[in-house]
């Protein structure tokens, strides 16, 4: 498969925290990280994805909490109940039902999986009072069958599953044999998931609280389980596109990013080992971090080898940005990734040569390599709306090779800018939008503060503009151009109307602007996630909204009106997402603020409300 479609599926993931599960004679250990009262002690080692919940009723009153927090007109939510009865197909619709029947849903909980071809679900379930539960179950047995296995009872129920009842554990499942299974666990005379060693070099946090819920999942497992018949699906799917297409020819756009997708899932599954994941609530702040391990292996593993370090560019980025991020990898992924992002994101029309767009994309890497060539595995970035539909955007790149960098950006830049016209013509799109970086000169050279900012003119990027609905004129861009600065071992690239935003760098390296580091919203989310990272984003959605209210607002008075409602909104950094390849994977942090979408939650139900009311 090429390396874009690769690209594809390494950039399409969210990333993160893994268990390890197996038994092949390997030593059964101690589970000092799991509590004894855990139903993960009798959940069978073969298990191939398990959703571990220390406290079923905790988490629905953390998601109740949230909920009348952000909108509380609305009457709580039995989201956790809504859930399990669906997946189980049962009749209860709040928790309260089930510890009625005797259930103890305060304590852990496990929603496991021992198939996935075809899906077999079961769950593990504390009992509050074990002889009220075990009539309730003969009761619902009544008429089918019970057996006996290893000196414990269970009960099968027809297509309805089978139960079983150990001490203060009841296992429901889809499968005698997974009763079966459990009862061994039980008696030890197998592994539980808990007890293997890769389970527990996972150092899971299983018993402090911290975690409100903990997933995993044997991806090779499932891969082995599902290969022939997502091969198969997915072969359908593309010769169903391609038919689709000879019919209706409007539907070759984007029929190979497409493909591209379906190969590169593949790829990626058949590369995965473990995955798992862990959420928290606090407030109205969600966490979530997931771990995708790689089979040792893999081909993969050449994408990821590079461990994190400090990420120190974020300081030199503006307060204020929809989105501030930086990352640090291997210059081939960056250069790959290029062309990868660009055949995903630019559509292609129906007559696109293949040919022509392999060749393109060809000149395209190449040009891309001699960019990078100069350049360090590092840089930071930002992206912001200013007064148009264009964002502006700011790169802060480490410089290895000074004379190289200043030798592309003064010789060959129009050459890299040509290659990317180059593949976006052969894609086929509009002569408007291939046209845009069409008769790029040098702009004049500016001095700043005692450093000269380069630029490069693009005269033609409002081209793509041209099709904007009547009264919209307003929102292209009166110009965009590029402006540089190789200084001080670093390179300043900036795509906007003017070169203020190379300025403003310049004043937080001398120390004379304040810059992301001393944000809102900035403290809280690197509180959360570390620094230490491979990438790291920050994203501002309210000063995105903000910002294009405002730009449409030039247009439509009406969309004005809701500035009102966001005046007083502060413009904190709400998303934090970050990554860091380890232990042969990519560990994956997300974390929410929802608590910063409170008001303009509040007017959007106000402004359904009204609506209603007309």
């Amino acid at each position: 498969m090429k390396a874009p479609g690769r690209l594809t599926a390494v950039t399409l993931i969210l990333l993160t925290s893994i268990m390890v599960l197996s038994y092949s004679g390997k030593e059964v250990m101690a589970a000092p990280d799991v509590d004894p009262d855990s139903v993960l002690n009798v959940i069978p080692h073969d298990t191939v994805g398990v959703i571990y919940i220390p406290s079923l009723l905790g988490l629905n009153d953390e998601i109740n909490t949230l909920l009348t927090e952000l909108i509380p007109e609305d009457p709580p939510q039995e989201l956790p109940a809504q859930i399990l009865a669906e997946t189980f197909g049962a009749g209860f619709e709040t928790l309260e039902e089930l510890e009625e029947l005797g259930l103890d849903m305060r304590r852990n909980f496990a929603v496991f999986l021992s198939d996935v071809n075809p899906v077999l679900y079961s769950a593990a379930v504390h009992v509050k009072d074990a002889e009220s539960v075990k009539q309730l179950i003969e009761m619902e047995a009544e008429g089918s069958s019970s057996s006996t296995h290893n000196g414990v009872t269970y009960y099968t129920t027809g297509e309805e599953g089978a139960f079983v009842l150990m001490d203060d554990v009841m296992i429901y499942s889809g499968s005698a044999e997974v009763c079966k299974k459990v009862i061994d666990t039980q008696k030890k005379v197998m592994p539980s998931i808990a007890s293997t060693t890769d389970f527990q070099s996972l150092e899971l946090d299983t018993t402090s609280g911290v975690n409100d819920v903990i997933a995993y999942f044997a991806m090779d497992t499932i891969a082995d389980a599902l290969r022939s018949t997502l091969t198969e699906k997915a072969e359908g799917l593309k010769e169903e596109m391609e038919a689709s297409a000879e019919t209706d020819p409007e539907l070759r756009v984007g029929l190979g990013q497409a493909q591209s997708l379906i190969d590169g899932g593949l790829w990626m599954l058949d590369q995965s080992k473990t995955l798992s994941l862990t959420l928290q609530l606090n407030g109205t702040d969600l966490q979530v971090s997931p771990f995708l391990k790689f089979k040792p292996d893999s081909e993969i593993q050449t994408y990821i080898s590079q461990m994190p370090k400090e990420l120190t560019h974020l300081k030199y980025l503006p307060q204020t940005a929809f989105l501030n991020g930086e990352m640090q990898f291997q210059k081939e992924m960056f250069i790959e990734l290029t062309q990868t992002m660009m055949q995903l994101f630019i559509p292609s029309s129906s007559n696109a040569d293949t040919a022509k767009i392999e060749e393109a994309s060809d000149a395209l890497t190449e040009a891309t390599k001699n960019f990078y060539a100069g350049l360090g595995d590092e840089f930071a970035f930002s992206v912001n709306f200013g007064s148009s539909l264009m964002p502006d955007l700011l790169y802060i790149y480490d410089v290895k090779d000074e004379a190289q960098v200043k030798a592309t950006m003064e010789k060959d830049f129009t050459g890299y800018l040509g290659a990317t016209m180059g593949l976006i013509q052969a894609l086929g799109t509009t002569e408007e939008f291939a046209g845009m970086y069409s008769d790029v000169s040098a702009g004049p050279p500016e001095i700043y503060s005692g450093v000269e900012i380069k630029s490069y003119m693009l005269p033609n990027i409002n081209a793509i503009f041209a099709e904007l609905p009547p009264g919209m004129e307003v929102a292209a861009p009166e110009q965009w151009n590029i402006y540089y600065v190789i200084n001080g071992g670093k390179m300043l690239y900036a795509m906007a109307g003017n070169a203020q935003l190379i300025k403003s760098v310049l004043d937080r390296m001398a120390g004379m602007e304040a810059g992301f580091d001393e944000g809102v919203g900035y403290a809280k989310l690197t509180g959360a996630l570390t620094l230490k990272n491979n990438m790291f984003f920050a994203l501002s959605p309210i000063t995105a909204v903000k910002s294009l209210v405002q730009i449409f607002a030039q247009a439509d008075p009406n969309i004005g009106m809701i500035q009102m409602f966001l005046v007083n909104i502060p413009e904190t950094y709400s998303i934090g997402i970050a990554s860091q390849n380890r232990d042969n994977g990519v560990a994956g942090e997300l974390f929410i603020s929802l608590g910063d979408f409170k008001e303009i939650l509040i007017m959007l139900v106000g402004l359904q409300q009204m609506g209603g009311m007309q």
